[in-house]
């Protein structure tokens, strides 16, 4: 069986903007960090599996011919450092394969035979931390534009909040 690391792809992989979407491959950048974490990866023995949601394309603000060749850009890119992407997964609307729900990853498990208790979800959302709690192994939230706010303990969130209230009340 393998170990695989199922990464999420926007604010993971690549940057981006609340409420945006990655519609061309020239708008699609890679994060800083991302390919020597792809290299270690891949050394420690780890596929790499994206499973992104991208609802952009039922809603009309991406087509699917766009997505598709912005996953092509992705991997070439990835592959001029020697980093193979062994798979991508992709649910363009609200199905049961849309995270937290599991249907890309039952798919990708059967697909590569993934031994999903050595295996790891990384993401920026809770979906994706959900996913790895129904699916059983273990997860990873890194912090994006898109992800939760975390705080250390209650008085670090009550700063958040009334950081965030200033600004408002400041706008």
């Amino acid at each position: 069986m393998n170990k695989a690391v199922f990464l999420d792809r926007d604010g993971v992989i690549n940057r981006v903007e609340p409420g945006k979407y990655v519609n061309k491959a020239e708008d699609f950048k890679v994060l800083p960090g991302v390919i020597g974490a792809l290299k270690r990866l891949k050394k420690l023995g780890y596929l790499i599996i994206i499973v992104t949601n991208q609802a952009g394309i039922c809603l009309g603000k991406v087509t699917d011919q766009e997505v598709k060749a912005i996953h092509e850009h992705l991997k070439k890119g990835f592959e001029k450092f020697g980093i193979a992407i062994d798979a991508i997964y992709v649910c363009p609307d609200y199905s049961s394969d849309r995270k937290p729900k599991l249907g890309m990853f039952v798919k990708a498990i059967r697909d590569w035979n993934i031994d999903i208790k050595e295996s790891y979800v990384i993401g920026d959302s809770l979906s994706d931390l959900v996913a790895a709690d129904t699916l059983g192994c273990r997860s990873i939230l890194v912090k994006s534009p898109l992800s939760p706010t975390i705080a250390a303990n209650l008085l670090e969130a009550s700063k958040v909040i009334e950081n965030e209230t200033k600004n408002s009340n400041n706008r």
